[in-house]
């Protein structure tokens, strides 16, 4: 069973990087994330499921170039210790998920000599510590 959760996340568009130069550039541009009119990408958390061990799965809103769509991320849960200040409990954890970028508006592609296109979806993942506000429940060991 899962529990409700409401967290938002806010990536500035102008922040993703591939290692490549060049692919930066064109995400950045109109046939992707189209920086200077959508500066943030935003996951608001609905729920969250517990799959076993470390494992989770978070349900929640994923908004791009304005169109909010809702996404599943599969995750794991990587820690839990004090803060900087030694006392507020701080979590890490990581979650992933794909998605078809064509219902974002994301629909530049290229043919490719072999058949097939050159881009398909899209691997979004986040990485994240958080500071622990307010009552704890269980947290995996």
């Amino acid at each position: 069973m899962g529990r409700s959760t409401r967290n938002q996340l806010a990536v500035a568009t102008a922040s993703v990087q591939t290692d490549t130069g060049k692919r930066d550039e064109h995400l950045k541009s109109g046939d992707f994330f189209l920086i200077e009119e959508y500066p943030t990408i935003t996951f608001t958390s609905t729920a969250v499921r517990r799959t076993g061990g470390t494992g989770f799965e978070l349900d929640g809103d994923l908004e791009i170039r304005g169109v909010t769509k809702p996404v599943t991320l599969i995750g794991e849960f990587l820690g839990a210790g004090p803060g900087m200040d030694g006392e507020t409990p701080m979590l890490a954890a990581s979650a992933r998920t794909t998605i078809d970028r064509d219902e974002w508006g994301m629909n530049w592609n290229v043919a490719v000599e072999t058949g097939g296109f050159l881009v398909g979806g899209i691997e979004l993942g986040l990485e994240a510590a958080a500071r622990c506000v307010g009552a704890l429940g269980a947290v995996p060991s």
